[in-house]
């Protein structure tokens, strides 16, 4: 049975239910909507916790796959928290690293799971955080998190964990990746700490010199001080050739930029449909839930351009 954290990658028609291989949490069927696509109602206790994390099918991965590798022994971690920075009002990067590897290797873009003593039952432990820095080859990971107040994991965190203390996590996991070759031109779109993962895949992309198409980061938060990484994109944004970043802010109004949220911005810049992009977004139910369907449903796009990651 698979870990309510772990990212699901699936395959689905109309016709088919695989609600028999996910966690008694979930009922999943295929959605009447849109045939393609797996509908997942969660209940009030899960939305409660805020403890998963959920993709959208890539089409490589069949279900069998699927269930091989949620049969593989999982491995945890102790990772030692080496620095912790506050970057924003309520925001920290926690730089952990882990002494028993000398690289702890991980694709741009997945994440890891946190074992955390805040509760009982796995569903109540277990969070999930994406990888905010790049592969490099060490055995170190940067975190990205925000104090929420609905949450019982980054409470602990922000109020318990010190630089020196142990974190047991295990991963990486997730299939919220770039292709082996890009061929279209990226769009990212993120609200706060989902920015992570984008962060992640630009300096991998950027590192590596692999070759790519025009990149645009989409990145929206409420006021000016809730920018996260803006020196550094910035930086990126005069380096990288083809590499734009638009910044919205939703709660202030002397701001010269844009303002409102980030549906705008993609809204009016893609507002015809190309075959040459495609769409990243990470972020909370709700955007990714009216992003979705402004690609789909009011500017057209296919679905296998659209590629999201949501949590909690």
């Amino acid at each position: 049975m698979l870990p309510v954290t772990q990212k699901i990658n699936l395959v689905a028609s109309k016709s088919e239910c695989f609600s028999h291989i996910f966690p008694k949490h979930l009922k999943v069927k295929a959605c009447e909507f849109q045939p393609f696509w797996i509908l997942v109602v969660l209940t009030k206790k899960m939305r409660e916790t805020r403890s998963f994390r959920y993709s959208n099918a890539h089409f490589s991965q069949s279900l069998t796959t699927l269930t091989l590798r949620s049969l593989m022994p999982t491995i945890w971690h102790n990772g030692i928290v080496r620095k912790i920075e506050t970057i924003a009002p309520d925001v920290r990067t926690f730089q952990v690293e882990v002494p028993e590897l000398q690289s702890f290797d991980f694709q741009a873009g997945q994440f890891v799971t946190m074992d955390l003593p805040i509760g009982e039952k796995r569903l109540q432990r277990w969070r999930s955080y994406s990888i905010a820095n790049p592969p490099n080859n060490s055995n170190r990971l940067e975190l990205c998190i925000v104090n929420s107040s609905e949450g019982l994991g980054s409470k602990y965190l922000f109020d318990e964990i010190q630089e020196g203390a142990i974190l047991k996590f295990k991963g990486p996991d997730g299939g919220f990746v770039l292709p082996e070759k890009i061929e279209k031109d990226l769009v990212f779109i993120c609200t706060g700490t989902g920015v992570a993962p984008f962060r992640s895949m630009i300096l991998d992309l950027k590192n590596s010199g692999k070759p790519h198409q025009n990149i645009h980061l989409i990145f929206g938060t409420r006021e000016e001080s809730g920018i996260l990484y803006r020196d550094e994109f910035e930086a990126l944004a005069r380096t990288i050739p083809g590499f734009r970043y638009d910044i919205v802010l939703s709660r202030q109004s002397n701001w010269a930029g844009w303002q409102g949220h980030v549906h705008q911005v993609y809204m009016e810049q893609y507002a015809s449909p190309r075959p040459d992009v495609a769409f990243y977004l990470c972020g909370w139910s709700s955007m990714i839930d009216e992003a979705v369907a402004n690609l789909l449903l009011k500017l057209g796009y296919e679905r296998g351009q659209v590629h999201y990651e949501l949590y909690g």
